[in-house]
């Protein structure tokens, strides 16, 4: 995990796998958000978001096969989330609730 988030964000990411999937990289959420995406995967990533954040994140520097059900995979593409985007780690409903 340090290989992608910074030390001092280690536990908070910790935490977030924990609240979203239970630590557990086969975590989905079949009840649809909103926008009629899915939760997929240890950080729970939007399915239909997935693609596209994966190439970017790969194209970031974040290498990543494009595999939601991979651990590394969502390590990578939420450490780009979370780093190089307007969002940064309010990506994540958990930390939204524990931020409040």
């Amino acid at each position: 995990m340090a290989v992608w988030f910074r030390p001092e964000h280690v536990d908070l990411v910790l935490g977030l796998i924990a609240c979203e999937s239970s630590g557990d990289p086969h975590a989905y959420n079949d009840t649809p958000a909103a926008n009629g995406m899915n939760a997929a995967g240890l950080l729970q990533h939007l399915d239909g978001y997935w693609p596209s954040r994966a190439k970017k994140a790969a194209g970031a520097g974040y290498r990543n096969a494009g595999d939601i059900w991979n651990p590394l995979d969502q390590l990578a593409v939420s450490a780009w989330l979370a780093y190089r985007t307007p969002q940064g780690f309010g990506h994540w409903e958990c930390h939204r609730e524990e931020a409040a």
